[in-house]
């Protein structure tokens, strides 16, 4: 009887971060099983990161847990207990290292930009792939997780981003706040968005129905705004790599089927228009084109991309 009323007290826990808590304080960590998971989808927010483990955070209960590489459960309960086993068993950055953030797009996941970090590690960066429940919050909450991520950041010194679709606009959310308190020990490097909608998006406004706004949720209905986003517009460095040529008949304009090349732009940042075959070879790291040359001289040949070369040379840049 004794087991089954502290199975009922944890489960309860779980639903009250400070009863979760509490239980840790007194009884003890919360008993882990080691088990294998989907690395967290659409209920689940990275909220700490180091050396490929993360601490996430679930959407409707609040409670942690902490992931290993390989998607694996090694702990979970509070949020301080979580990140108290990710400095346990994860090293921190070298001193000085400049990490590349990786942000996915609208009802995806990180596995969606795993070639892409591969091709980023191979050419000798740092690399932080992110999740973030895209369809379970508003840009702000988005940019709050990954807010909490870089002030978790031991070792790093500079952090640049690359997003893909709604991630682009989630980062400048984040990079718009100059007061946050990860500025502090993190300087910002630069920012790449691969078919952003920074304008809003004319394909959401056409599909903002009910039925639509709870399957994708409150950041979905922000692109759809017929008056536009209100998010700011970063100051450091900024490319904008967007499909162009596909002509939807949803989309006004030259697109790559969701975007258009006007929704994409970015006060005072330089575009890049390519085939919507290349960009999305962009987004899935495969940095050579169809037509063999590297995505990257396309971005060469336009001042584009100076802060981080996609070309075969594999100097390491830690």
């Amino acid at each position: 009887m004794r087991r089954w009323i502290s199975l009922a007290l944890l489960t309860a826990a779980c639903h009250s971060p400070g009863t979760l808590a509490a239980w840790e304080q007194h009884v003890g960590p919360t008993p882990n099983v080691r088990l294998p998971t989907l690395g967290g989808a659409q209920l689940w927010a990275d909220v700490a990161w180091r050396d490929g483990w993360r601490v996430q955070r679930h959407v409707w209960t609040e409670h942690h847990r902490l992931l290993d590489p390989e998607d694996q459960r090694r702990a979970w309960g509070s949020r301080a207990r979580c990140i108290e086993e990710l400095r346990r068993h994860a090293a921190p950055e070298p001193d000085g290292a400049h990490l590349v953030v990786l942000l996915h797009g609208l009802g995806r996941t990180r596995r969606s930009l795993a070639g892409l970090e591969q091709e980023l590690e191979g050419a000798g960066w740092r690399v932080a792939r992110l999740t973030y429940p895209s369809t379970r919050g508003s840009i702000t909450e988005h940019a709050q997780d990954v807010a909490s991520v870089l002030e978790q950041l031991e070792g790093v010194s500079r952090v640049s981003l690359v997003t893909h679709s709604l991630g682009g606009v989630v980062a400048r959310q984040l990079l718009g706040d100059p007061d946050a308190e990860w500025r502090l020990h993190v300087d910002t490097g630069a920012l790449v968005q691969l078919a952003p909608p920074n304008q809003g998006s004319s394909l959401a406004q056409g599909l903002d129905v009910v039925p639509v706004r709870w399957v994708l949720g409150r950041a979905f209905t922000e692109l759809a705004a017929p008056g536009g986003l209100d998010v700011p517009t970063p100051t450091l460095p900024t490319t904008v790599v967007i499909g162009a040529g596909c002509g939807s008949p949803f989309v006004p304009g030259s697109d790559d089927l969701v975007v258009s090349v006007d929704e994409a732009r970015l006060t005072g940042a330089p575009l890049l228009s390519i085939p919507p075959s290349e960009c999305c070879r962009f987004i899935r790291g495969s940095m050579r084109s169809s037509s063999g040359t590297s995505c990257s001289q396309h971005a060469k040949n336009l001042t584009m991309f100076g802060w981080c070369s996609f070309a075969s040379s594999r100097t390491s840049r830690r």
